[in-house]
């Protein structure tokens, strides 16, 4: 494994400094272009206050990124030169750094640091029309005119990860990487968590476990619902699974608890695909007036630092975004190199945490 030339060390920044830098990167992307958006629609888009959004704003004014006065748009004024492609790295995301969940924050700012050390910007691109069923065309346009020496993908697709193993461009996949698919790919053990989380609720003598996942599967997610259906019937056991797909809003989580509660009974025992899932259902039964405690036992395959402040607390699966980071720049130079890598799949083992909503009487018997 590389090492970075210094430690990777996280800069204090004040809302109003992180407000400027978003700007900053959105106009260097191409998000915004000729003008920014007024105030009050930044301060919806970034969730934010307007007065933040206005000094944010003043601070690009101050050098001369977008122009001075403000009664109107500001006019964007500094158009930066592309980064040569032997020093751009880009990220693929399907939604900007602000709306990413808060893991995935922390580790953009680690890959940040750390490709910094090594002499290499990072720039993070977001847009549906590259995770839509048929990218090629906008695909071929971003490469075209955002050459980079390694392309990083984030909750890619099926057809995004085919393109990009067609073109034969160096690129990482973060996360699994789907059937056919020749990329290098870094993601955790999905589907050892999710036979975890099986036993543990087996233990406790469940006969019916739920797993609250969202559509479309990535291919992470597909690992783990087949994983959650074995493992409901291996080791001589009956356990009835049952998938409780949703949409990924509020909305469709909160519509298919109900449908459950409706027809066959929502399970007991549920495990939850990510921890912003995991704070709805959980809000959701409460307000339905279910004794969460009491009543049922979850464990969410993501953790979240959102999780900690949840009653009850809920058990988990702990990834630390340092190590996968530094997983990731290390695939990165032997990429950008133009290295040999002998091992193109790399999958990390995450830390279980209990909660007290899900007493773990099974888990010394079945270890991760």
């Amino acid at each position: 494994m590389s090492s970075v030339t210094r430690p990777m060390i996280p800069q204090r920044l004040t809302l109003v400094d992180e407000v400027a830098r978003i700007l900053r990167e959105g106009i260097q992307s191409g998000r915004w272009q000729g003008h920014l958006p007024g105030e009050r629609q930044l301060s919806a888009e970034l969730r934010v206050s307007r007065p933040t959004v206005k000094n944010a704003v003043e601070l690009l004014a101050a050098v001369g990124w977008v122009t001075n006065r403000g009664r109107f748009r500001r006019r964007i004024l500094r158009v930066p030169k592309a980064v040569a492609a032997k020093n751009a790295v880009v990220l693929l995301s399907p939604v900007p750094v602000e709306r990413m969940e808060a893991h995935a924050i922390v580790r953009v700012d680690y890959l940040r640091g750390g490709l910094a050390a090594q002499g290499l910007e990072l720039t993070v691109v977001s847009g549906s029309r590259y995770f839509s069923l048929q990218p090629e065309a906008a695909l071929e346009e971003l490469v075209r005119e955002r050459p980079a020496a390694v392309w990083l993908l984030q909750r890619s697709n099926a057809p995004m990860q085919r393109w990009f193993d067609a073109r034969g461009l160096p690129t990482l996949i973060m996360g699994s990487e789907f059937a056919g698919v020749d990329l290098c790919s870094l993601d955790y053990e999905l589907a050892a968590v999710c036979r975890h989380s099986v036993g543990l609720f087996a233990a406790r003598g469940h006969e019916r476990i739920g797993f609250l996942i969202n559509k479309p599967l990535c291919a992470g997610d597909q690992e783990s619902e087949e994983a959650f259906r074995k493992e409901c019937g291996a080791k001589g056991r009956t356990i009835q699974p049952i998938l409780l797909h949703h949409d990924g809003t509020n909305e469709g989580i909160c519509a298919v608890l109900d449908r459950a509660m409706r027809t066959s009974g929502l399970p007991r025992a549920i495990l939850v695909s990510h921890a912003g899932s995991c704070v709805t259902m959980v809000s959701h039964l409460a307000l339905k007036r279910k004794h969460v405690r009491r009543d049922y036992g979850f464990i969410s395959r993501e953790d979240d630092p959102l999780l900690k402040f949840l009653e009850p607390g809920v058990a988990r699966y702990r990834y630390e975004p340092a190590v996968y980071s530094r997983k990731v720049l290390d695939f990165v130079t032997k990429l950008s190199q133009g290295r040999r890598i002998t091992r193109r799949h790399v999958r990390l083992m995450p830390d279980f945490v209990e909660g007290p909503g899900m007493e773990c009487e099974g888990f010394e018997k079945f270890k991760l």
